[in-house]
Order: C-alpha cells, then sequence, then structure tokens
C-alpha cells in the first residue's frame, strides 16, 4: 500500500510540475479548472465536460467555484494510476 501511496505522490508531483512549466492555473491547494484538467487527461475539454454530465468516476473529486467546475489535481494523479494498473491486469 505504501508503493502505491508513492505513486500517487509521484504522479500529482509530476502533474503540478507540468503545470507549472506549461504556465497552467493551479490554485496553491491543488484545484485546476476544466482545460487544464482535461490536458492532464488527455483528453479534450469537451469529453471531460461529457465525462462530468455522465458523471465522474467517485475517485474525481471536484468542486464548483462560481459556475465553473475544478479538478483536484491529486484525484486526477490517483484516477490515472488506477486506469494504468487495471489496463496491466486486464
Amino acid at each position: 500500500m505504501a508503493d502505491l501511496a508513492m505513486l500517487i505522490d509521484a504522479r500529482e508531483a509530476d502533474l503540478l510540475a507540468w503545470a507549472r512549466s506549461e504556465r497552467k492555473k493551479v490554485t496553491p491547494d491543488g484545484w485546476c479548472g476544466l482545460s487544464t484538467a482535461a490536458l492532464m487527461f488527455g483528453v479534450s475539454p469537451s469529453t471531460l465536460r461529457r465525462w462530468c454530465d455522465e458523471g465522474l468516476p467517485p475517485e474525481i473529486r471536484t468542486r464548483d467555484v462560481k459556475d465553473r467546475t475544478q479538478f483536484h489535481v491529486r484525484s486526477v494523479a490517483v484516477y490515472l494510476i488506477h486506469a494504468e494498473l487495471s489496463a496491466e491486469n486486464s
């Protein structure tokens, strides 16, 4: 379990470093907007918006601020790690 936590920590750090290098907006407490999150997921903003409408997986934390959905970077990292591990095991 410690290995999984380390994987998630590393992925979160990678995502935050990428966001800084690309001058993407991420709040100090780790929240980003739909466009930045879409880039992290590797999908278009319209695809991520559709996923939101259809109901995101529960591990993806979101909040609404001024009628805009924000995504928590750590939850994006958790989702990506989960997807990679699922793909390896199938």
